[in-house]
């Protein structure tokens, strides 16, 4: 056989074992970073500093095979954080069954919107809201604009108390 068949053959042999191999690492590791942790509270604010309960989904914890075993988080995992919202995460608190609790210092000038949470060590993610420092029904980036009309019309006033009702027409 020559030099150039023998690449040929190992990749053929890799790919007649990755069927038995994938797998057992799938079933040996099911929690991933596909597992969705639950945030509480859901939501951050532009210049605040807010604490962060992230919470593993339940049917993940246990102390089964392939499950999230919570004394393994006494030794707190490290939380990253997405890229480009000027958001950091402190060093994440076991703070009970499942539970860590991270500080978050959300910058003023935060981008808005979901925000991804991963939690290292494959443990899964979790997402979380950026909002507005800006108490305003309009979203950030767009100017206001209010077209708004008065038109108040009344022809007659009708009062009354204990004594009797006395009516009164404007004209």
């Amino acid at each position: 056989m020559s030099w150039f068949g023998r690449p040929l053959m190992l990749i053929s042999i890799a790919m007649l074992l990755s069927p038995l191999v994938l797998p057992a690492c799938a079933i040996a590791d099911p929690i991933g970073k596909t597992v969705s942790w639950t945030a509480n509270p859901g939501s951050v604010v532009q210049g605040k500093t807010s604490e962060v309960i992230l919470s593993a989904p339940g049917a993940t914890c246990g102390t089964a095979s392939g499950q999230l075993n919570d004394t393994s988080l006494a030794t707190p995992p490290t939380i990253h954080v997405q890229a480009g919202f000027d958001v950091s995460a402190s060093t994440p608190n076991h703070s009970g069954t499942c539970e860590l609790t991270v500080t978050l210092v959300v910058a003023n000038a935060a981008k808005t919107g979901p925000l991804r949470l991963t939690i290292m060590g494959d443990l899964g993610y979790a997402t979380i809201t950026v909002t507005s420092s800006q108490a305003s029904p309009i979203p950030d980036g767009l100017a206001p604009q209010v077209w708004m009309s008065w038109d108040i019309r009344v022809s007659t006033i009708t009062m009354g108390d204990v004594l009797p009702t006395t009516t009164t027409r404007l004209r």
